[in-house]
């Protein structure tokens, strides 16, 4: 039994998901600039002045090719997006620390913020209380001059 992926699924949605993102590509029919520009040149009609430099263009373009189906045709993978994997986990774990970090200052800055408003309340009481005997004798002074 091969091991797909270290990845969990939950659901066979998740499976197929998966399956279709890590699919192996075939790179073998992807573009090389060199190579086509020759082919370009001689399917135009073009003669190719250069022969040799026109045989290792291709020949290069042959052992990429079968280069990169040797390595995976032996059956082991380097598996860069596990590596990848490990790397964002371990971000994730310190972002994780930090937020808990972050998450106790706030909480700590809530308890201060709790007492620093009971303190304004108890302030803003007794400043009403000092207000509201010297009020109460401006208006006196204020109804005798009429």
């Amino acid at each position: 039994m091969d091991i797909d992926s270290i990845i969990p699924t939950r659901t066979p949605q998740e499976e197929r998901f998966l399956d279709d993102i890590l699919e192996d590509e075939d790179d073998v029919d992807e573009s090389d600039l060199s190579v086509d520009s020759w082919e370009k040149c001689m399917d135009a009609g073009y003669k190719v002045f250069f022969q040799d430099m026109h045989d290792e263009d291709v020949a290069a373009r042959q052992k990429q090719a079968e280069a990169s189906e040797a390595a995976t045709g032996d059956g082991i993978e380097v598996c860069e997006q596990s590596i990848q994997l490990g790397d964002v986990m371990q971000l994730l774990k310190r972002t994780m620390i930090v937020m808990r970090t972050v998450d106790k200052k706030v909480d700590q800055l809530d308890g201060r913020l709790v007492l620093l408003e009971e303190f304004v309340k108890e302030a803003q009481a007794k400043a009403a209380e000092e207000e509201a005997p010297t009020q109460g004798k401006a208006k006196k002074h204020k109804r005798r001059k009429k």
